[in-house]
């Protein structure tokens, strides 16, 4: 072999060396990128703040008849919040705020969501974006406990006592066909249930779930679904804050599931449809 004839062959193995060498070298340095991204990013993340949601809730709990379970409900709204932010991450504060006031602090900025029986309809529905209900109460229909029906739905051409202090919300639900007759007190309408006076009485849900679980526990029962809904939603201003929407949704949902939406209701000492029919909205 003559001297040039060296030369290529040195400078080709080497080459050739070189580039074996790069080729198990370069995972390795990616490897060490990757790691060292990892390692900065999650140190940004420690360093940034994760923001915390002010949402605010009624002093006086407005377009949904309680019957003295207002502090109850307050109490179990303010526990499932934190509840539900613990299970998805959130952090967030609760501040109370007449209702009146909710779309000027959305608008504001001054709170990031509101928890209200605000009524959802075309004019609501442009201002609030809502989450699915998270309290369910309304109107129900309670009947005797040896009625044949099992569905609310179900009577026709009957008649149905109803309290005539709830106002004409109540009976907003009730079929053309109903003949309905007003009442003072609810267990004097539910006294004429029982004797075969009436067919049925209409109730908000709050008071029917008291009286069937105490003076009349035995002797009538609730029928569903609901013949009008009054709910509890968390409500942000349309165009902001989606995100807590739904994550509230979805932290709800596993709440229910879980049982643990049940618990906490008991513990407050309170009832919620939507513990006992499917609802969503």
């Amino acid at each position: 072999m003559d001297f040039c004839a060296t030369i290529l062959y040195i400078s080709t193995q080497s080459k050739n060396g070189y580039k074996g060498y790069m080729n198990r070298l370069l995972p390795v340095l990616l490897s060490l990128l990757v790691a060292a991204l990892f390692v900065t990013g999650c140190t940004m993340c420690r360093r940034m703040p994760q923001k915390t949601y002010i949402i605010a809730y009624p002093t006086r709990w407005q377009n949904i008849p309680l019957y003295g379970t207002e502090q109850s409900v307050t109490g179990f709204t303010s526990d499932l919040m934190y509840e539900i932010a613990k299970k998805m991450g959130l952090k967030i504060q609760l501040i109370s705020a007449d209702q009146e006031t909710f779309p000027a602090l959305l608008e504001s900025g001054a709170v990031d969501g509101v928890l209200a029986a605000i009524p959802r309809n075309t004019m609501t529905e442009q201002f609030y974006e809502f989450s699915n209900a998270y309290f369910v109460s309304g109107a129900v229909l309670v009947v005797s406990t040896s009625s044949p029906y099992t569905k609310s739905d179900q009577p026709d051409s009957v008649e149905i006592g109803f309290e005539r202090s709830e106002g004409s919300e109540i009976i907003a639900g009730a079929k053309p066909t109903w003949l309905l007759r007003p009442y003072d007190t609810a267990p004097r309408a539910l006294e004429d249930l029982i004797s075969g006076k009436l067919d049925g009485v209409i109730l908000n849900f709050v008071n029917a779930s008291r009286l069937t679980r105490s003076l009349f526990r035995t002797q009538v029962k609730i029928l569903y679904p609901p013949l009008v809904t009054q709910n509890v939603y968390l409500a942000v201003q349309r165009g902001k804050n989606h995100q807590l929407i739904e994550l509230f949704n979805e932290g709800v949902q596993k709440y229910v599931k879980s049982g643990e939406y049940k618990e906490l209701l008991n513990y407050w000492g309170i009832e919620s449809e939507l513990t006992n029919w499917p609802h969503t909205k």
